[in-house]
């Protein structure tokens, strides 16, 4: 049997270097890609009037880039579910998670599963220790649980972190005692104040190390109160070594500045040093696994520079609604994995024809990397971008052109995988007074997008857009039958938030109910057909005896042609999922129905459509191009500072320019540069190599290291002197999902 491989091409001089976006050419959209009819200049004076806009000061110099928003509450509920590999890119940094001990939920114990988190990079797993009792909102008497957290909890943690002294020398810091959540338990004392000093002191006295957080309120709870708690607890020896409370609501985008900023001042006030924050539940019900709401929090964490959870509204083992399979994330995830991948110093951000909830962003800029990222979202419409200041930017001063590049993760439902985001432009602008700007055209709410701006001696061209992709509606479909329009508008489940902006339809119960979408596309191709959708058929999670969530199936019929649509059951029908099917399609207008087959139940709540290849031909197989130039610069272990830097003076390269420095600080020393690389089958792939070398050498390969582990070394690939550019290629195995790949040399 011959051996079939698939391509992953990672390009370097000690460079990987390739062409990030293939296609981008001006087409006639024969290949599915688009561009506008308009030369650069024309479309430069035709930005939508009033629109949303972002402007970034590109000049400007902020803060090392924190990732503190990447934290989660009961986001891991054993080890290895999700899989490491689903975190590790995410650079994390709080878990919380139930306390040592706790029998309210029978997952998420901060023992079993601190050393995965870690391992993945994450500083800091909070424990709630109030899980102790099998109910929220705990009744118990204070001076009981004291008793508990003194002669039960705080000797079994402090005998733990005894046993993790020799891998995490740090482990005292890692652990942290939340001993009150949203006000419980207080009860049998005179308030919240008397009852925080007995938890405190019983933790402390069991557990010298100890560092315990709080208030840990349900909201922040005020000038006059936090003035109160940091008083007392200036005045009776009981700081919380961590502040921590909760931000929740959707207003809280509009308020979390202003309560993150009177708590500093509290501080200043009372003479007392501030303490760490971390808002452990961060973001309403309806906005987990939403790509463009989750930048708005986001960005908010990090301008204020302090930590975040994502919070448990669904369930506990989905890094709160961004991993779609163990080790798959879905569209939400990559936001938090662009997040992740942003490096240097923060850039400012003013928005401005917006609501506070509006649309919004955070960026970065890194000096080694010679680019910028913004990312963005959370609009409908059209919107502009302003990089401004470039002039005064080290890394952009005297450019007179950048090309700029638009990535797009959509909402893909909380259990649809994504295994690549689109490209939706690639354009290089002319910078005018220090200045570039360019429209977004037709963002969706619910959609989040990356730019990447870059410095480059190409001519000006028109930008071209990304393959062809169209939205149909559910309810605005031709609906068969007794059909329900769901307009759920409750406060935790605001329909806002899913991709069809408040209304889903059900009820295909019976023969010929369905609905029936008219697509039309505009050139022929294959297409990929994705359908949103919810099944709660069967599941009803709180009650043991009758959960018994069941697969659907419905009957799909495409001009005619019968098949079926398979829907795994979501847990409930508005925690949704994606079903694909793929099909070639004529230019010009088709029917896709989709009705009952004997299965009732189920919601739909869009259809996406999107182009995938030429007509008549099977899915392409996998094959990528990685640029080195937009890896990770791993700065690791041992490696505290990335040697690694981009250049451009070697003539033909790919991208952006090639890196160098990858002999400097080894993989095994935390060093190199890494690649996340998600695939949809297990199998055998080929990764090529397009390097330059001034000497014979290797090429070094590890697959799956963490962020604490860098000893994964699968491959050593000898490579030639070139006086141009060579290439290497070697054989890997990668699981489906998300693989780390990791790479270095032993020669510049």
């Amino acid at each position: 049997m011959v051996k079939k491989y698939r391509t992953v091409s990672l390009l370097l001089t000690f460079a990987l270097v390739f062409p990030l976006f293939a296609g981008c050419a001006k087409n006639d959209g024969k290949d599915g890609f688009f561009d506008p009819p308009t030369d650069v200049s024309a479309r430069e004076a035709e930005l939508p009037a009033d629109a949303p806009t972002l402007a970034v000061d590109m000049s400007s110099k902020g803060h090392d880039i924190l990732h503190g928003s990447a934290g989660f509450l009961y986001g891991i509920s054993n080890e290895g579910v999700p899989d490491v590999n689903t975190l590790t890119p995410l650079k994390p940094k709080v878990l919380a998670t139930k306390g040592a001990l706790g029998t309210e939920h029978p997952y998420g114990d901060a023992l079993d599963v601190a050393r995965e988190f870690f391992l993945a990079g994450g500083e800091q797993v909070q424990m709630y220790c109030s899980n102790y009792y099998g109910v929220f909102g705990v009744t118990a008497n204070a001076r009981d649980y004291g008793a508990v957290l003194k002669n039960t909890i705080a000797p079994a943690v402090a005998e733990w972190k005894r046993g993790m002294e020799a891998e995490f020398p740090d482990i005292d810091d890692r652990i942290v005692y939340i001993p009150i959540n949203e006000g419980t338990p207080v009860n049998g004392v005179s308030g919240f104040n008397d009852a925080w000093k007995i938890y405190y002191d019983s933790i402390k006295s069991s557990d010298p190390g100890a560092v315990v957080a709080g208030p840990n309120d349900a909201v922040y709870r005020g000038s006059g109160e936090m003035t109160n708690f940091l008083r007392f607890c200036r005045d009776n020896d009981c700081l919380p070594d961590i502040v921590t409370w909760h931000e929740l609501q959707v207003s809280c985008l509009d308020t979390m500045d202003d309560h993150i900023a009177d708590y500093r001042r509290i501080c200043a006030s009372l003479k007392i040093e501030e303490a760490e924050v971390v808002i452990n539940e961060y973001a309403d019900f309806a906005d987990c696994g939403v790509p463009g709401r989750l930048v708005n929090w986001i960005s908010r964490l990090e301008d204020n520079e302090v930590y975040g959870c994502l919070p448990f509204w669904h369930q506990a083992n989905n890094l709160n609604d961004l991993a779609a399979n163990a080790n798959q994330g879905n569209g939400a995830w990559w936001v938090y994995k662009w997040y992740g991948d942003m490096s240097g110093k923060t850039l400012t951000v003013t928005a401005a024809n917006t609501t506070p909830e509006g649309f919004y962003g955070v960026a970065s800029a890194d000096a080694n990397k010679k680019s910028a990222t913004v990312l963005c979202g959370g609009v409908d419409g059209d919107t502009v971008i302003k990089l401004e200041n470039l002039d005064d930017s080290g890394i952009f001063g005297g450019t007179e052109r950048v090309r700029v590049v638009v990535e797009a993760t959509y909402f893909t439902g909380y259990h649809g995988a994504l295994y690549e985001p689109e490209t939706v432009l690639d354009g290089v602008y002319a910078v005018r007074d220090g200045e570039v700007a360019f429209a977004l055209r037709d963002n969706k709410f619910s959609t989040a997008y990356r730019i990447t701006v870059t410095p480059t001696e190409a001519e000006a061209r028109e930008p071209s857009v990304g393959r062809w992709r169209a939205v149909y509606e559910a309810e605005d479909a031709v609906l068969k039958g007794e059909l329900l329009i769901d307009e759920q508008e409750s406060p935790v489940e605001s329909p806002k938030y899913y991709c069809s902006g408040g209304r889903r339809v059900g009820g295909i119960d019976r023969e010929g109910e369905g609905i029936e979408y008219f697509v039309n596309v505009p050139v022929d191709g294959l297409y990929r057909l994705d359908f949103i959708y919810g099944n709660g058929v069967g599941s009803t999670r709180n009650n043991m005896e009758t959960h018994k969530p069941l697969n659907i199936s419905q009957l799909l019929r495409i001009d005619g042609e019968e098949s079926e649509l398979y829907l795994p059951n979501t847990l409930f029908y508005s925690m949704e999922g994606m079903a694909e099917k793929y099909v070639s399609l004529k230019a010009g207008v088709h029917s896709v129905f989709v009705g009952y087959s004997g299965d009732a139940g189920g919601f739909h709540d869009a259809l996406y459509v999107t182009y995938a290849g030429a007509y008549g031909e099977a899915r392409a197989e996998y094959s990528r191009v990685f640029e080195a130039e937009a890896a990770d610069f791993n700065a690791l272990g041992e490696t505290s500072t990335s040697p690694v830097v981009v250049k451009t003076e070697r003539e033909r390269f790919s991208g952006t320019g090639y890196v160098t420095g990858l002999s400097v600080s080894a993989v095994s020393e935390g060093g190199g540069i890494r690649f996340i690389v998600d695939v949809e089958s297990s199998g055998y792939y080929r990764l090529y190599f397009r390097y330059g070398a001034g000497s014979d050498g290797s090429i070094r390969v590890y697959i799956d290291n963490t962020n604490e582990t860098f000893d994964m070394l699968v491959s050593t690939l000898p490579i030639k002197r070139t006086d141009g550019w060579g290439e290497a290629c070697t054989t890997v195995y990668l699981r489906s999902g998300i693989n780390i790949i990791d790479t270095d040399c032993d020669i510049e």
